[in-house]
């Protein structure tokens, strides 16, 4: 830090994988925890002195543009929105005064951290900020994450018969199948709200140059869904485009129409189910066999895009799953995790103020994402 004059620390680097957190815990505290107590302490001994919070420890002399100013020093910490624990939904979301309740050993070790940057600006008067953030999703993203999981599980056919070594809740879903799978935790029906990863690089940028020293902001607005949403959403997008791709097209009928041979449009498959129920939904009443909602070419169109989240898209979503083929013969449900909160909500309105607002729609970011 000395010696190229750092001035500002964004700490994003922490182990964030909240299954693994469970079975390998010390580890996320010591690299989560400890790993947060060095650079901390790194940051202290360039930025601050013993004896005055109005001097920097080091003072650099001479025409050099990056002299390191108390003025300009920061030490940003990026957290997550797990910290405050679950939001059931209809609550209010969670505002940076707001109680801390972490559920599992990752969020618990996120908010241990926090408790030491907020000990080291009171201590040593570190000019810290802290960010709580949505998930994040976008290209080459570490494939232990749900995005990339589910979208290399779906390309890599070679996992087809390659099911874990958990509990199948949802046996009678399998079927045969060609092709990867999407493999989901209890129901799905666990919601995350996304932010595309350039609109959360912005908003560190904002907080850098416009936030407050000491205080803390949630990064959030994106687009919320359920794992089993964003499982159907992919596998409609990569499924008929793999498919089209190795040879073949989208054998499936159309609605009351004859099979089509046509190419998938602009990702998604051509048709998906049949009206009848026939190929589909063997033990469905009258009312649950039609395929809803159907454009006028037979295609399915997936709406979660333009819908605000609600527990009637939980719904909507578990009845396309029931008919629609494509989506039951790649989606494997199993053994959920030892705990797992039902959906996390943050209230922006102080990062707002500030002048950042999320600018990806979810429709563009996944398309950049999944292509």
């Amino acid at each position: 830090m000395t010696e190229y004059k750092i001035d500002t620390i964004i700490h994003l680097a922490a182990q964030t994988h909240v299954d693994k957190s469970f079975g390998e815990s010390i580890e996320f505290t010591k690299n989560n925890v400890l790993g947060a107590h060095a650079m901390l302490e790194a940051a202290r001994r360039v930025f601050c002195t013993s004896n005055s919070k109005d001097q920097p420890a080091l003072s650099y002399t001479g025409d050099d543009a990056h002299n390191i100013q108390r003025d300009r020093t920061r030490f940003i910490y990026v957290s997550t929105d797990e910290v405050y624990g679950e939001v059931p939904l209809g609550q209010p979301d969670s505002k940076e005064d707001g109680p801390l309740a972490p559920s599992n050993p990752y969020s618990a070790t996120k908010a241990a951290a926090e408790c030491m940057v907020q000990a080291y600006h009171k201590s040593f008067h570190l000019p810290v900020i802290i960010t709580r953030s949505n998930n994040v999703y976008g290209p080459f993203q570490y494939p232990e994450k749900i995005f990339p999981k589910f979208i290399m599980s779906l390309l890599n056919s070679d996992n087809a018969g390659a099911i874990p070594r958990l509990s199948i809740l949802k046996e009678s879903r399998r079927g045969s199948r060609s092709g990867g799978h999407c493999y989901i935790h209890g129901t799905g029906e666990h919601s995350r709200t996304y932010l595309y990863v350039t609109d959360v690089a912005n908003a560190l940028d904002v907080i850098l140059h416009r936030g407050e020293v000491g205080q803390v902001y949630n990064i959030g607005g994106g687009h919320e869904l359920t794992n089993i949403e964003l499982a159907q959403d992919l596998i409609h997008r990569i499924v008929p485009r793999k498919e089209t791709t190795n040879g073949s097209s989208c054998s499936v009928p159309k609605v009351n129409g004859p099979p089509c041979s046509s190419p998938p449009t602009n990702g998604f498959p051509c048709p998906v189910a049949v009206a009848n129920g026939s190929d589909v939904n063997q033990e469905g009443d009258e009312d649950q066999k039609a395929v809803a909602p159907i454009s006028e070419n037979g295609h399915i169109e997936l709406c979660i895009h333009d819908k605000k989240f609600s527990a009637s898209r939980i719904v909507e979503a578990d009845q396309h799953l029931k008919r629609c083929k494509l989506c039951m013969d790649r989606i494997v449900f199993v053994e959920d995790r030892a705990f797992n909160d039902r959906r996390y909500a943050v209230d922006t309105t102080k990062l707002l103020k500030l002048g950042w607002s999320p600018t990806v729609p979810f429709e563009e970011g996944i398309t950049k994402t999944s292509e």
